[in-house]
């Protein structure tokens, strides 16, 4: 993440001020698994600057613009519980053959946590997309997950990669399934996660799927579009994203993208979730059984 100029400084110091306002506000204080209210008791001060920045970014450092975006973030955030989605509910195993977290430690700076999207696994689009709300539950919790291997504390590793390979698409057309599931996912995305990207990759698309990049550039902001990288070939994203990717991405690793599936129980990265959000999952489990 590049340095911020004195300005934007005070823009960060004047969000930051607002925070006890729009926690009162929303009654809720948690933004990706990490406290807002610095009366808290699981606050961090260096992870909220962070967290504050990326809001203060996506709206050009535009004060008022990203108070208006963080509190309709903490609202969403209260009604939908997209900690709930990535930790604690059992999404129906038809959606593992397509997401797949991973975790390369000596790819480049904010390199590191790439998720692949292999759409072109989906045979039947109505089985996927046909329950809206399951769908989303399930696509928020696969981000919830991802976010959780970031360190706000690490400029190398705030933000991540995200790759939608789209090779033996079956459906050549946009199903009105697939069309409202892929919107909604992407304007909760650019509403309520911003900056959280590095890049995206849109890889395996042949000319007649070229409605699949035009149709995702509709939902987002021109400087999420700059993040964009359209490759015809999937083994093109090695020159992006280094050896240790899957040798179907250019990559010379042995393993295949379901062996290299980040697995929260088991990692040899040590993984724990943020210490307030456990605190929050802890509390909602007692709450439910009693």
């Amino acid at each position: 993440m590049s340095l911020i100029t004195k300005e934007e400084q005070l823009q960060v110091d004047g969000l930051i001020e607002k925070l006890p306002e729009l926690v009162e506000e929303a009654k809720y204080d948690e933004l990706y698994g990490y406290q807002l209210d610095p009366k808290g008791d699981f606050y961090d001060e260096e992870v909220t600057k962070t967290l504050v920045i990326k809001f203060l970014r996506a709206n050009k450092f535009d004060l008022e613009l990203a108070k208006t975006q963080l509190s309709k973030t903490l609202k969403w955030r209260k009604e939908f519980n997209p900690l709930s989605a990535g930790f604690s509910e059992d999404h129906d195993e038809k959606f593992d053959i397509i997401s797949y977290i991973t975790w390369y430690e000596k790819n480049s700076s904010n390199e590191k946590v790439v998720t692949f999207n292999v759409y072109g696994n989906v045979t039947n689009p109505k089985d996927i997309f046909g329950d809206l709300d399951k769908f989303l539950r399930w696509r928020i919790g696969i981000m919830e997950k991802s976010i959780q291997i970031l360190n706000f504390k690490d400029p190398d590793n705030s933000s991540m990669v995200q790759l939608h390979d789209y090779k033996k698409l079956s459906f050549l057309k946009m199903d009105p399934d697939v069309k409202n599931g892929s919107k909604a996912t992407i304007t909760i995305f650019q509403d309520y996660y911003p900056e959280l990207l590095s890049e995206k990759f849109f890889v395996n698309i042949p000319t007649i799927l070229s409605w699949v990049y035009l149709f995702v550039s509709r939902f987002v902001s021109e400087e999420t579009r700059k993040k964009f990288k359209v490759l015809g070939n999937g083994t093109d994203v090695a020159k992006y994203l280094g050896d240790q990717i899957p040798k179907e991405y250019g990559g010379k690793s042995k393993q295949s993208l379901k062996e290299q599936r980040f697995d929260f129980d088991n990692s040899n990265k040590e993984f724990q979730l943020s210490e307030y959000a456990a605190f929050l999952l802890s509390k909602q489990f007692t709450e439910e059984l009693d």
